[in-house]
């Protein structure tokens, strides 16, 4: 047993670093603020996707859908009206202005991710 443990350490510690060696505290700090702006970026949409799906627009353009919805599910479409993305049959029923302010701020996010995950 103890040559194994003895060999896994001499095969494994060169390809995998340890995180307390002083030169990995720096990639430690840049991830943990790439993680906090991609956080910030996607709240974004959140707080811009209830602003522009709120009740009253529900109310007034998918009272149908809501129906429909309420028959499926027990509740209907909720506030930001998820699933749509910004290019579904709700989004379609924005004013323009809502519309491309909701999707500028869904693809920025989107890249985002698209950016820093493989």
């Amino acid at each position: 047993m103890e040559k194994l443990v003895a060999l896994l350490r001499e095969r494994c510690t060169p390809a995998a670093p340890s995180i307390e060696r002083p030169e990995f505290g720096f990639v430690v700090a840049v991830t943990s603020l790439v993680l906090m702006q991609c956080t910030m970026t996607v709240m974004q949409v959140a707080k811009t996707r209830y602003e522009v799906f709120d009740k009253a627009f529900v109310s007034k353009h998918l009272a149908e859908d809501d129906k429909r919805i309420r028959a499926l599910n027990g509740k209907g479409i909720g506030k930001g009206c998820h699933p749509d993305a910004g290019m579904g049959r709700w989004a379609d029923k924005l004013p323009i202005d809502q519309w491309w302010r909701f999707n500028k701020a869904q693809r920025a996010a989107g890249n985002y991710l698209d950016a820093i995950c493989p």
